[in-house]
C-alpha cells in the first residue's frame, strides 16, 4: 500500500473523476470514512447502435409489430433484420449486434427444437429485461422508462 498527501480539494476532484463517493459510518462504535465506487450512468452518446436499438425497444415495450408487445422469444435474424431497418442503425455486423444482446443480459441465444434449426433469442420478460438492462448497461438504478 502506497500512501501520499494532496490537499482535500485535489482529493474531492480525483474522486469525482473515478466515481468515488465516501460516507461517514459508525464501526464498532468508531466513526470512519468509508468510500465506494459507484459506476458512472451511461449516457445515449456511449451506447452503441445495437444497444441504442435494444433501448428503444425495451422503452417502447414492444419488438416490431408485435401487437402482444414484448415476446418470449424471437429468431436472432428477425431481430437483426429490424436492427438494419431501424434509424439506430449506422454500422457494424450481426456478430456485434449479436454481441450487443446477449452482454446487455436480456436475452440467451438457442437453437430452436424442430426439423428447422433456427437461432433464436430466448427473451426475459420486459420488467426484468428492463431491470438488468439499467444495471448492466445504463449503469443507472433510477432510470425512468416512462
Amino acid at each position: 500500500m502506497r500512501t501520499f498527501k494532496c490537499h482535500k480539494e485535489d482529493l474531492a476532484i480525483a474522486m469525482d473523476a473515478i466515481g468515488i463517493s465516501g460516507k461517514k459510518i459508525n464501526r464498532c462504535g468508531v466513526l470512519v470514512r468509508a468510500y465506494f465506487i459507484e459506476p458512472k450512468p451511461t449516457s445515449y452518446s456511449e451506447l452503441s447502435d445495437g444497444q441504442r436499438f435494444l433501448l428503444k425497444l425495451l422503452t417502447q415495450g414492444s419488438i416490431g409489430n408485435n401487437q402482444d408487445g414484448w415476446p418470449e422469444s424471437i429468431p436472432s435474424r428477425t431481430l437483426y433484420e429490424m436492427f438494419i431497418d431501424s434509424p439506430e442503425h449506422e454500422a457494424g455486423s450481426d456478430r456485434s449486434f449479436g454481441r450487443d444482446v446477449l452482454s446487455s443480459g436480456i436475452a440467451v441465444k438457442r437453437r430452436s427444437a424442430g426439423s428447422v434449426n433456427v437461432w433464436r433469442y430466448d427473451l426475459l420478460s420486459l420488467n426484468e429485461a428492463r431491470q438488468v438492462f439499467t444495471t448492466q448497461v445504463l449503469c443507472n438504478m433510477g432510470y425512468n422508462w416512462e
